[in-house]
């Protein structure tokens, strides 16, 4: 009896399927601090990317073409110098329209008196990398602006189509106050402009180790989340939304939300991760989440916006479904959007562990598709729990991707439990097996309107597909308004109920709409 109420209580409580995560990394000595991207023009292309804390530090990938089921040879970026105090660091991956794959990280000597952020490309699919350029110099200021650099490209429609936005910041332990830097190519990595304050006006203020999450709405508008706390400015620490609609020449802020009290991670064995995500179909539809506290330990809380970041919502929501305070912490979560707009945030869990931040792990994930409104149910991507990794500072990451039907996720794990021997783990799992996890989360349709209720503009997930029209009936049946954008104002209409009914290029859908 004992023996069936185990094996009932591990389905019902991790969702695991065991065998289905590989070792990508291969027998190297510590590998840490994934990242992965998918060829928008080749959904099986994948390309992994990672730190190799085999001396001398240098940043792996691999590429695999059949959707992660084999991977290729390693691949080793090469550094900018010789010189054996060399170390390389923090890698970020994209792709353009066209499927040139783009890689940027830090390399810098050990003493600071060098170093740079580097951006290669790569024409085929990630087989191999051309010579980096140095695009951000670590002498260029006195902050030395070369720390966890991400890099997203433009695959909008827009006039800015294929430029690329390199973020970076002041090096950890810069004296305040501590920066966000941007650097702009408009030409494919050949050449990168000078940098500029991306934190400006609004400031991290006192906050150090603060690092900007960029991203590329549906538009093409820029968008990048940071934190602040400048006194001068706001009495209260908030995270800050900038943006840019003209291709990064001006930006705009608005703050996204304030940390409540107990919000901040003080434990450093956690990792108080956050990351900002723009719904490449749907114009203006943001997720933002974070790992917060205010329940008494490490939860991972998200709030989304639909008008591009000038407001959020209000509450946040709670997307890991383990028991309120329990004491189980979560934390090094990330997130991001298929291309036909569903969002997917990964993230470590100590759930099935002990109430301790030292707890063994494992990694969990939760979908959404209605652009943040709601998460489904958790979905245990690790076959079995990795050992903590007590390593402070450099594992504070791991890599999430999508395409139209499947989730990836990369992380360092430890289950060896081989001393100085962290490997590369993958697990792929398809999205209508995560959004069948219970069956209200199956009735979702991922097609839909949201908000809803709304009050101003009501925006329309059409899964990628191409609106012909779209009609307004009130409760009687009746056309009362029509439109063919994925948008349209409601402050026109008496509060009540409607129906939309949506026609594409493939399909027809009716959604019930409430006008509050």
């Amino acid at each position: 009896m004992k023996k069936i109420f185990v094996f009932i209580f591990l389905i019902i409580s991790a969702y695991c399927y065991s065998q289905n995560d590989q070792n990508i990394s291969g027998t190297n000595s510590r590998e840490t601090e994934p990242f992965i991207a998918v060829n928008p023009t080749n959904s099986n292309n994948i390309i992994a990317a990672w730190m190799s804390l085999t001396y001398p530090f240098k940043i792996n990938t691999k590429t695999s073409f059949d959707g992660g089921l084999t991977w290729g040879n390693v691949n080793s970026i090469p550094h900018f110098s010789s010189n054996i105090l060399i170390t390389s660091a923090d890698v970020s991956i994209t792709f353009n329209n066209s499927g040139t794959a783009f890689i940027c990280y830090v390399d810098y000597k050990l003493t600071l008196d060098s170093g740079f952020v580097r951006v290669a490309k790569s024409t085929n699919g990630g087989i191999s990398w051309n010579n980096p350029v140095n695009a951000i110099n670590a002498l260029i200021q006195p902050d030395k602006p070369i720390d966890r650099p991400w890099i997203v490209c433009d695959q909008s429609n827009s006039t800015f189509s294929g430029r690329l936005y390199l973020v970076s910041k002041s090096y950890y332990a810069a004296t305040p106050p501590q920066k966000i830097w941007i650097s702009i190519s408009s030409d494919t990595a050949n050449t990168f402009s000078p940098i500029v304050r991306l934190d400006n006006p609004v400031t991290t203020g006192t906050l150090t180790n603060i690092m900007g999450t960029p991203t590329i709405g549906a538009d093409g508008t820029f968008y990048c989340a940071y934190a602040s706390y400048d006194i001068s400015q706001n009495p209260f620490p908030r995270f800050v939304c900038t943006k840019s609609t003209d291709g990064g020449n001006t930006f705009s802020q608005y703050t996204i939300a304030y940390p409540v009290t107990g919000s901040q991670i003080t434990d450093t064995l956690y990792q108080g991760s956050y990351s900002l995500s723009a719904n490449p179909s749907i114009a203006g539809n943001l997720i933002f989440q974070a790992v917060d506290a205010r329940n008494g330990d490490a939860d991972i809380l998200s709030l989304y916006s639909t008008n591009g970041g000038q407001n959020w919502s209000s509450t946040p929501i709670r997307v890991n479904d383990d028991a309120i305070s329990n004491g189980f912490g979560q934390d090094m979560s990330w997130g991001t959007f298929s291309p036909n707009g569903i969002y997917a945030v990964a993230w470590r869990d100590r759930r099935n562990g002990i109430t301790n931040d030292t707890s063994d792990f494992e990694v969990y994930t939760s979908i959404s598709v209605d652009g943040g409104q709601s998460f489904g149910p958790n979905f245990c991507l690790s076959s079995i729990p990795s050992p903590f990794i007590n390593q402070i500072r450099g594992n504070d990451f791991l890599g999430i991707t999508l395409n139209n039907s499947d989730v990836f996720v990369a992380w360092s794990d430890y289950r060896t439990k081989t001393p100085n021997k962290e490997d590369i783990y993958f697990r792929k799992e398809s999205l209508n097996l995560l959004n069948s996890n219970n069956d209200y989360y199956l009735k979702k349709p991922l097609q839909y309107v949201y908000p809803n209720p709304a009050t101003e503009t009501v925006y329309i997930n059409t899964n990628n597909e191409k609106i012909i029209n779209i009609e307004i009936l009130n409760i009687k049946g009746e056309i009362i308004q029509e439109c063919f954008t994925n948008n349209f104002s409601v402050t026109n209409l008496p509060k009540g109920i409607y129906y939309i009914n949506v026609k594409t290029t493939k399909s027809t859908f009716t959604n019930k709409l409430i006008i509050e």
